[in-house]
């Protein structure tokens, strides 16, 4: 009958999610620990790379296996805008930091939300754009 059927549709979709949140709880892990408020204990042997890239192997942030953003110590800049230290655990073994400004815009940060103009706005970021 249909409730069989339905039941049977809901137990696969069930068992499908349980595997999806196993594979990607790391992930969801890396995310949370980047926005820690205490710092991992990789950081503390961090150091800052010109360039925001690995100074080791140059890989890009994107490469990185953790992450760690010091958002609690903000600094501010020209305009009232901010910048923040960001922690990189890099894929060769190197842990790197740099600064929040020093990474390239990303392909969304120049889309404007309705109402708003990034010209003197504390909450416009290079990268992340307005947040």
């Amino acid at each position: 009958s249909k409730s069989y059927q339905l039941n049977s549709v809901w137990q696969s979709l069930v068992k499908l999610l349980i595997i999806v949140m196993r594979k990607y709880l790391s992930v969801a892990d890396l995310i949370m620990e980047a926005f820690s408020p205490t710092p991992p204990d990789w950081t503390k042997i961090a150091t800052h790379a010109q360039g925001f890239c690995c100074p080791n192997c140059r890989a890009s942030s994107t490469a990185a296996t953790s992450a760690w953003i010091n958002r609690r110590s903000p600094i501010f800049v020209e305009n009232r805008k901010r910048k923040w230290q960001e922690f990189y655990d890099c894929e060769c073994g190197t842990a790197w930091w740099g600064w929040s400004d020093e990474r390239t815009p990303n392909e969304f940060a120049d889309r404007i939300p309705y109402n708003s103009s990034e010209e003197n706005d504390p909450d416009y970021d290079s990268f992340f754009g307005y947040f």
